[in-house]
């Protein structure tokens, strides 16, 4: 899967991206509610491992799930981590009405 994210002039970036299930077989998600404990079976994975595109070298781990984007991005010079969705802009072009702004951190930078 190709992916791209664009926050900026300076953080654009396209990557190449497997599902990467992180969940053990057989896993089952526990929850308690007002009528009591609910267990659901794992479903599909919403976790994804690559690189970006053109630098094998790199590396990329995402979550990408509903209204929840985070991750870290790893290449030869610079890391980042890409924290949950900070907060919800409109965006009267986007047919859902809104876009997901995801809060960028430089982890570390450093020169080779």
């Amino acid at each position: 899967m190709n992916f791209h994210i664009n926050i900026g002039a300076q953080y654009d970036w396209d990557f190449s991206l497997e599902v990467y299930d992180i969940t053990a077989p057989g896993f089952v998600f526990t929850y308690t509610t007002e009528n009591g404990t609910v267990m659901e079976e794992g479903g599909a994975s919403d976790t994804y491992r690559g690189f970006l595109t053109g630098d094998s070298s790199s590396v990329a781990r995402l979550l990408i799930s509903g209204n929840t984007f985070s991750g870290f991005i790893k290449s030869p010079s610079e890391i980042y981590r890409i924290n949950p969705i900070g907060f919800w802009v409109t965006n009267p072009a986007n047919p859902m009405g809104f876009m997901a702004v995801p809060v960028l951190i430089p982890v570390l930078v450093f020169s080779p």
